[in-house]
């Protein structure tokens, strides 16, 4: 089997990675706008490249700490089944290559990992892009962008 090219990025000191061809883009981080009766994990959205994104805070959905936002933070745009996504996070470290013996099955507790990957340098977390963002955060989102549009 070839190496899982991905994105690492960090999380509460914890790395996770992406599979590449799920990320769009990586920004920095700009301010969210926030959307009228959206619930956690939708953050609010941004604007990005003429494209309305929404942006889902991925601490609240692994269940960590939430913490202040950095000038030093950034976006992954994630390109999940419900369409783009923007994930908040501490800091992207390096596009990686994972070797598959490496790949072990996550924790059952964790439906947004797919897996894990352990060597010689520690854990990483392989996240689910469709987990991260499914059909329940798609309905809230065009909720909120709806609720935010008829009080304009």
């Amino acid at each position: 089997m070839l190496p899982l090219t991905a994105i690492a990025f960090e999380l509460d000191e914890k790395t996770f990675a992406v599979a590449l061809e799920r990320i769009g883009e990586v920004a920095l981080r700009v301010e969210i706008q926030a959307l009228p009766g959206a619930r956690l994990p939708l953050l609010g959205m941004v604007g990005h490249r003429g494209e309305t994104i929404p942006i889902l805070d991925l601490r609240a959905r692994l269940g960590l700490e939430p913490r202040t936002p950095a000038l030093s933070d950034h976006f992954l745009f994630l390109e999940t089944r419900q369409g783009r996504v923007g994930v908040e996070v501490d800091r992207v470290l390096d596009v990686i290559h994972i070797d598959p013996s490496t790949l072990v099955a996550p924790p059952q507790s964790s439906p947004l990992v797919a897996g894990l990957a352990i060597d010689g340098q520690g854990t990483t977390y392989i996240a689910d892009p469709d987990a991260v963002f499914a059909y329940e955060e798609r309905k809230d989102f065009e909720a909120a962008l709806a609720r935010m549009r008829e009080s304009a």
